[in-house]
């Protein structure tokens, strides 16, 4: 909201510029949240899964 109105063309690089970020961070909690375990789990879990892609 400050730089709505102290400098609204900032606000528009910065949301530009924030964009890249705000995706990864979203679509990292998306995976969290679509896991079916529990998160103690999950790295390895992730590590199998990824060994399994690697051999084929």
């Amino acid at each position: 909201m400050y730089w709505h109105w102290r400098d609204p063309k900032v606000l528009d690089l910065m949301r530009s510029a924030n964009f890249p970020a705000s995706l990864a961070l979203y679509g990292m909690c998306g995976l969290l949240w679509y896991y079916e375990g529990r998160l103690r789990d999950w790295p390895a879990q992730a590590r199998a899964w990824w060994h399994q892609q690697q051999q084929g």
